[in-house]
Protein backbone atom coordinates (compact mmCIF):
# COMPACT_ATOMS: atom_id res chain seq x y z
CA UNK A 1 0.00 0.00 0.00
CA UNK A 2 2.92 2.37 0.65
CA UNK A 3 3.80 2.33 -3.06
CA UNK A 4 0.30 3.52 -3.94
CA UNK A 5 1.02 6.71 -2.01
CA UNK A 6 3.88 7.54 -4.38
CA UNK A 7 2.29 7.71 -7.82
CA UNK A 8 2.89 9.85 -10.87
CA UNK A 9 0.29 9.60 -13.62
CA UNK A 10 -1.81 11.67 -15.98
CA UNK A 11 -5.60 11.48 -15.91
CA UNK A 12 -7.67 13.29 -18.54
CA UNK A 13 -4.79 15.62 -19.32
CA UNK A 14 -3.90 16.46 -15.70
CA UNK A 15 -0.70 15.38 -13.92
CA UNK A 16 -1.00 13.88 -10.43
CA UNK A 17 1.98 13.12 -8.21
CA UNK A 18 2.10 11.76 -4.69
CA UNK A 19 -0.76 10.31 -2.61
CA UNK A 20 -3.37 9.94 -5.35
CA UNK A 21 -4.65 7.13 -7.51
CA UNK A 22 -6.99 7.14 -10.46
CA UNK A 23 -9.54 5.45 -8.20
CA UNK A 24 -9.26 8.10 -5.47
CA UNK A 25 -9.85 10.87 -8.02
CA UNK A 26 -12.74 9.22 -9.85
CA UNK A 27 -14.46 8.32 -6.58
CA UNK A 28 -14.13 11.98 -5.51
CA UNK A 29 -15.67 12.98 -8.85
CA UNK A 30 -18.65 10.74 -8.15
CA UNK A 31 -18.92 11.74 -4.48
CA UNK A 32 -22.53 11.84 -3.30
CA UNK A 33 -23.10 15.21 -1.68
CA UNK A 34 -25.74 16.48 0.73
CA UNK A 35 -27.81 19.61 0.09
CA UNK A 36 -25.96 21.77 2.63
CA UNK A 37 -22.43 20.61 1.75
CA UNK A 38 -19.89 23.37 1.13
CA UNK A 39 -17.00 22.80 -1.26
CA UNK A 40 -13.71 24.70 -1.35
CA UNK A 41 -11.91 24.36 -4.68
CA UNK A 42 -8.41 25.73 -5.17
CA UNK A 43 -5.28 25.14 -7.20
CA UNK A 44 -2.50 24.10 -4.76
CA UNK A 45 -0.78 26.98 -2.92
CA UNK A 46 -3.67 29.40 -3.38
CA UNK A 47 -4.34 30.03 0.31
CA UNK A 48 -6.36 26.85 0.78
CA UNK A 49 -5.48 26.28 4.44
CA UNK A 50 -6.09 29.95 5.23
CA UNK A 51 -9.60 29.86 3.77
CA UNK A 52 -10.31 26.47 5.38
CA UNK A 53 -9.54 27.97 8.79
CA UNK A 54 -11.72 31.00 8.05
CA UNK A 55 -14.68 28.83 7.03
CA UNK A 56 -14.22 26.57 10.06
CA UNK A 57 -14.32 29.71 12.21
CA UNK A 58 -17.49 30.93 10.54
CA UNK A 59 -19.30 27.64 11.09
CA UNK A 60 -17.87 26.40 14.38
CA UNK A 61 -16.49 29.52 16.08
CA UNK A 62 -13.07 31.05 16.53
CA UNK A 63 -12.30 28.83 19.54
CA UNK A 64 -12.51 25.82 17.21
CA UNK A 65 -9.93 27.47 14.96
CA UNK A 66 -7.60 28.21 17.86
CA UNK A 67 -7.80 24.58 19.01
CA UNK A 68 -7.37 23.05 15.55
CA UNK A 69 -4.11 21.46 14.53
CA UNK A 70 -3.48 20.07 11.07
CA UNK A 71 -5.21 16.75 11.70
CA UNK A 72 -8.25 18.50 13.15
CA UNK A 73 -8.59 20.47 9.92
CA UNK A 74 -8.25 17.26 7.89
CA UNK A 75 -11.11 15.76 9.90
CA UNK A 76 -13.31 18.86 9.77
CA UNK A 77 -12.53 19.68 6.13
CA UNK A 78 -11.65 16.46 4.25
CA UNK A 79 -9.49 16.54 1.12
CA UNK A 80 -11.73 14.47 -1.13
CA UNK A 81 -9.33 13.03 -3.73
CA UNK A 82 -6.38 12.32 -1.42
CA UNK A 83 -5.40 8.76 -0.52
CA UNK A 84 -4.22 8.43 3.06
CA UNK A 85 -1.83 5.83 4.51
CA UNK A 86 -3.74 2.58 4.94
CA UNK A 87 -5.67 3.16 1.73
CA UNK A 88 -8.51 5.36 3.00
CA UNK A 89 -9.70 8.06 0.60
CA UNK A 90 -10.59 11.61 1.62
CA UNK A 91 -14.18 11.22 0.55
CA UNK A 92 -14.52 8.31 2.99
CA UNK A 93 -13.52 10.65 5.82
CA UNK A 94 -16.23 13.03 4.64
CA UNK A 95 -18.80 10.26 4.66
CA UNK A 96 -18.00 9.53 8.32
CA UNK A 97 -18.82 13.07 9.45
CA UNK A 98 -21.71 12.70 11.92
CA UNK A 99 -25.20 13.46 10.68
CA UNK A 100 -26.14 17.02 11.50
CA UNK A 101 -22.58 18.35 11.46
CA UNK A 102 -21.81 20.80 8.69
CA UNK A 103 -19.75 19.09 5.97
CA UNK A 104 -16.90 21.16 4.53
CA UNK A 105 -15.12 19.59 1.58
CA UNK A 106 -11.80 20.45 -0.09
CA UNK A 107 -10.63 19.67 -3.62
CA UNK A 108 -7.78 20.74 -5.91
CA UNK A 109 -9.33 19.13 -8.98
CA UNK A 110 -10.08 21.07 -12.18
CA UNK A 111 -13.77 21.31 -13.12
CA UNK A 112 -13.77 18.34 -15.50
CA UNK A 113 -12.55 16.06 -12.68
CA UNK A 114 -14.20 17.84 -9.73
CA UNK A 115 -17.22 16.37 -7.90
CA UNK A 116 -20.11 16.26 -10.36
CA UNK A 117 -22.61 17.39 -7.73
CA UNK A 118 -20.99 20.83 -7.57
CA UNK A 119 -22.51 21.51 -10.97
CA UNK A 120 -25.37 19.04 -11.32
CA UNK A 121 -26.87 19.85 -7.92
CA UNK A 122 -25.60 23.43 -7.60
CA UNK A 123 -23.80 22.87 -4.30
CA UNK A 124 -22.32 25.90 -2.56
CA UNK A 125 -18.72 26.19 -3.74
CA UNK A 126 -15.99 28.72 -2.96
CA UNK A 127 -13.18 28.98 -5.50
CA UNK A 128 -9.94 30.73 -4.51
CA UNK A 129 -7.45 31.92 -7.11
CA UNK A 130 -4.02 33.53 -6.74
CA UNK A 131 -1.50 35.37 -8.90
CA UNK A 132 0.45 32.59 -10.66
CA UNK A 133 3.85 34.17 -10.05
CA UNK A 134 3.53 34.14 -6.25
CA UNK A 135 1.81 30.78 -6.43
CA UNK A 136 4.67 29.27 -8.45
CA UNK A 137 7.23 30.44 -5.89
CA UNK A 138 5.21 28.83 -3.11
CA UNK A 139 4.72 25.66 -5.17
CA UNK A 140 8.48 25.44 -5.78
CA UNK A 141 9.09 25.42 -2.03
CA UNK A 142 6.20 23.01 -1.48
CA UNK A 143 7.71 20.46 -3.85
CA UNK A 144 10.92 20.53 -1.84
CA UNK A 145 9.34 20.38 1.63
CA UNK A 146 6.41 17.99 1.10
CA UNK A 147 7.65 14.44 1.74
CA UNK A 148 5.07 13.12 -0.74
CA UNK A 149 6.33 15.37 -3.54
CA UNK A 150 10.06 15.78 -2.96
CA UNK A 151 10.91 12.61 -4.92
CA UNK A 152 9.40 14.28 -8.00
CA UNK A 153 11.51 17.41 -7.59
CA UNK A 154 14.22 16.76 -10.16
CA UNK A 155 14.79 20.39 -11.11
CA UNK A 156 18.14 22.20 -11.15
CA UNK A 157 16.59 25.11 -9.27
CA UNK A 158 13.86 27.72 -9.49
CA UNK A 159 14.24 28.47 -13.21
CA UNK A 160 13.93 24.80 -14.09
CA UNK A 161 10.82 24.48 -11.91
CA UNK A 162 9.22 27.60 -13.41
CA UNK A 163 9.73 26.14 -16.88
CA UNK A 164 7.88 23.02 -15.75
CA UNK A 165 5.14 25.13 -14.14
CA UNK A 166 4.57 27.05 -17.38
CA UNK A 167 4.23 23.74 -19.23
CA UNK A 168 1.74 22.41 -16.65
CA UNK A 169 4.16 19.62 -15.75
CA UNK A 170 3.33 19.86 -12.03
CA UNK A 171 0.72 18.47 -9.66
CA UNK A 172 -2.80 19.44 -10.86
CA UNK A 173 -1.52 20.42 -14.29
CA UNK A 174 -1.64 23.84 -15.89
CA UNK A 175 -2.56 26.69 -13.54
CA UNK A 176 -3.80 28.62 -16.58
CA UNK A 177 -6.15 25.86 -17.71
CA UNK A 178 -7.35 25.21 -14.15
CA UNK A 179 -8.01 28.88 -13.41
CA UNK A 180 -9.68 29.77 -16.69
CA UNK A 181 -12.03 26.81 -16.33
CA UNK A 182 -13.02 27.59 -12.74
CA UNK A 183 -13.48 31.32 -13.39
CA UNK A 184 -15.83 30.38 -16.22
CA UNK A 185 -17.77 28.01 -13.95
CA UNK A 186 -18.13 30.71 -11.30
CA UNK A 187 -19.59 33.09 -13.85
CA UNK A 188 -22.01 30.46 -15.12
CA UNK A 189 -23.21 29.68 -11.58
CA UNK A 190 -23.25 32.96 -9.61
CA UNK A 191 -25.83 31.74 -7.09
CA UNK A 192 -23.96 28.59 -6.11
CA UNK A 193 -20.33 29.58 -6.67
CA UNK A 194 -18.19 32.36 -5.19
CA UNK A 195 -14.84 33.44 -6.65
CA UNK A 196 -12.31 34.80 -4.17
CA UNK A 197 -8.92 36.31 -5.00
CA UNK A 198 -6.13 35.55 -2.53
CA UNK A 199 -4.79 39.10 -2.87
CA UNK A 200 -8.19 40.61 -2.03
CA UNK A 201 -8.34 38.53 1.12
CA UNK A 202 -4.94 39.92 2.10
CA UNK A 203 -5.80 43.55 1.40
CA UNK A 204 -9.49 43.55 2.43
CA UNK A 205 -9.85 40.69 4.90
CA UNK A 206 -13.00 41.87 6.64
CA UNK A 207 -14.78 42.72 3.39
CA UNK A 208 -14.01 39.34 1.83
CA UNK A 209 -14.95 37.40 4.97
CA UNK A 210 -18.25 39.32 4.99
CA UNK A 211 -18.76 38.25 1.38
CA UNK A 212 -18.08 34.61 2.29
CA UNK A 213 -20.44 34.91 5.27
CA UNK A 214 -23.25 36.26 3.11
CA UNK A 215 -22.65 33.62 0.45
CA UNK A 216 -22.97 30.86 3.05
CA UNK A 217 -26.07 32.52 4.59
CA UNK A 218 -24.38 32.75 7.98
CA UNK A 219 -24.73 35.40 10.68
CA UNK A 220 -22.56 38.41 9.94
CA UNK A 221 -19.70 38.88 12.40
CA UNK A 222 -19.16 42.04 14.42
CA UNK A 223 -15.95 44.04 13.90
CA UNK A 224 -14.53 42.56 17.12
CA UNK A 225 -15.39 39.02 16.01
CA UNK A 226 -13.78 39.62 12.62
CA UNK A 227 -10.68 40.97 14.32
CA UNK A 228 -10.44 37.87 16.51
CA UNK A 229 -10.92 35.58 13.50
CA UNK A 230 -8.28 37.48 11.54
CA UNK A 231 -5.78 37.05 14.37
CA UNK A 232 -6.55 33.34 14.72
CA UNK A 233 -6.11 32.73 10.99
CA UNK A 234 -2.93 34.67 10.35
CA UNK A 235 0.11 32.84 9.01
CA UNK A 236 2.10 32.82 12.25
CA UNK A 237 -0.83 31.52 14.30
CA UNK A 238 -1.54 28.74 11.81
CA UNK A 239 2.17 27.85 11.58
CA UNK A 240 2.34 27.51 15.36
CA UNK A 241 -0.68 25.20 15.43
CA UNK A 242 0.61 23.09 12.53
CA UNK A 243 4.24 22.89 13.69
CA UNK A 244 3.90 19.74 15.84
CA UNK A 245 2.31 17.90 12.90
CA UNK A 246 3.69 15.99 9.93
CA UNK A 247 1.77 18.59 7.89
CA UNK A 248 3.86 21.54 9.11
CA UNK A 249 5.14 22.07 5.54
CA UNK A 250 1.66 23.18 4.44
CA UNK A 251 2.06 26.69 5.90
CA UNK A 252 4.46 28.80 3.87
CA UNK A 253 5.13 32.56 3.87
CA UNK A 254 1.65 33.87 3.08
CA UNK A 255 2.96 36.93 1.25
CA UNK A 256 2.06 38.74 -1.96
CA UNK A 257 4.22 40.12 -4.77
CA UNK A 258 7.32 38.21 -3.67
CA UNK A 259 7.83 37.51 -7.38
CA UNK A 260 8.88 41.13 -7.90
CA UNK A 261 12.18 40.45 -6.19
CA UNK A 262 12.57 36.69 -6.59
CA UNK A 263 11.60 35.88 -10.18
CA UNK A 264 14.55 35.12 -12.46
CA UNK A 265 15.12 37.39 -15.45
CA UNK A 266 12.64 36.88 -18.24
CA UNK A 267 10.09 34.87 -16.29
CA UNK A 268 7.76 37.76 -15.43
CA UNK A 269 7.37 38.38 -19.15
CA UNK A 270 6.95 34.66 -19.83
CA UNK A 271 4.18 34.27 -17.22
CA UNK A 272 2.40 37.50 -18.16
CA UNK A 273 2.51 36.70 -21.86
CA UNK A 274 0.87 33.32 -21.25
CA UNK A 275 -1.73 34.92 -18.96
CA UNK A 276 -2.65 37.45 -21.65
CA UNK A 277 -2.81 34.73 -24.28
CA UNK A 278 -5.03 32.40 -22.21
CA UNK A 279 -7.39 35.02 -20.78
CA UNK A 280 -7.46 37.03 -24.00
CA UNK A 281 -8.40 40.42 -22.60
CA UNK A 282 -10.74 39.13 -19.89
CA UNK A 283 -10.80 41.62 -17.01
CA UNK A 284 -9.82 38.90 -14.53
CA UNK A 285 -6.33 38.76 -16.02
CA UNK A 286 -5.43 42.05 -14.34
CA UNK A 287 -5.30 40.17 -11.03
CA UNK A 288 -2.66 37.85 -12.45
CA UNK A 289 -0.27 40.30 -14.14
Amino acid sequence: MADSLQNSFTLEGVLFQGPFTEQSILEAKNFQSLPDDVFLCTYPRSGTTWVQNIIIGLYFGVDKVKASGAMDVVAAFPYLELQFPGGKFGHQIAEKIPEGQQRLLKSHLPPHLAPNDIFAKKRKTIVVVRNPKDLALSFHEFYQSNPRLVKYYDCDGLESFLDRFVKGDVLCGSWWDWTKAWVSKCRENPDSMLLIHYEDLQSSYEEIVDKITDFLSLTKRTPDQLSELKEATNVEEMRTRYKPSVFSFIINKGTAERWKTEFPEGFVEKFDSLTQEVFDGDEVQQKFL
